[in-house]
């Protein structure tokens, strides 16, 4: 069993996106954030979301998902959008991704950026993304997808000691809380999943 919790906050720009599903044996997490100054940003992001869950939510492989994704997007209204999906499943985690949504575990031990070789651009919608696997690896301490709203405007050490405290529920939320800014906004959109084993 799987502990998980969600946040989608609107920054102003309306452009991220995410899904969490159930699957037989374990989860199919996704985020998506729409190319900002682009025309049809938030809609390759859905696009994206709506691609996991219409295979099911158990791809048969994240990057040929991704590359799917990418040219039926190219070929329909051009917007782009980045793309972070993992598979958890049996302890272990697996996906793909393209741009600069991350997928992290995070322990007292730090962080495994399993995202780390991935392609910041081109981007899904363009025609060219070139959508980079991980895994699977052991599902260890707690997985972290996240978009730039949070891994561009928060701290490494700081989303580790806030992505450990308290349940996944309420770290999620904190995460998020943490990207805001002193004034109550938020430079950007973010999108959080945080899970772990049960």
């Amino acid at each position: 069993m799987h502990r998980v919790a969600s946040v989608l906050q609107d920054g102003g720009r309306a452009e991220d996106r995410l899904a969490v599903l159930s699957v037989d044996d374990g989860l199919v997490l996704v985020v998506a954030d729409g190319a900002g100054g682009m025309a049809n940003g938030a809609r390759s992001a859905e696009d994206v979301v709506a691609a996991v869950v219409a295979c099911g939510g158990a791809p048969v492989s994240c990057a040929r998902l991704l590359e799917h994704v990418d040219s039926e997007i190219a070929r329909g209204h051009s917007g782009q959008s980045t793309a972070a999906i993992a598979v958890v499943r049996g302890g272990f985690v697996s996906g793909a991704s393209v741009g600069d949504s991350g997928t992290w575990l995070i322990s007292s031990d730090g962080i495994e950026d399993l995202t780390a070789l991935q392609r910041r651009k081109p981007l899904v919608g363009s025609g060219h993304a070139v959508p980079t696997d991980f895994g699977p690896v052991p599902l260890r301490g707690r997985l972290l997808l996240a978009t730039d709203g949070l891994l561009k405007y928060v701290e490494c050490a700081e989303i580790v000691r806030l992505a450990l405290a308290g349940s996944v529920d309420h770290a999620a939320r904190t995460l998020v809380d943490r990207a805001r800014l002193p004034r109550g906004g938020f430079q950007d959109d973010v999108a959080v999943i945080l899970c772990e084993d049960g």
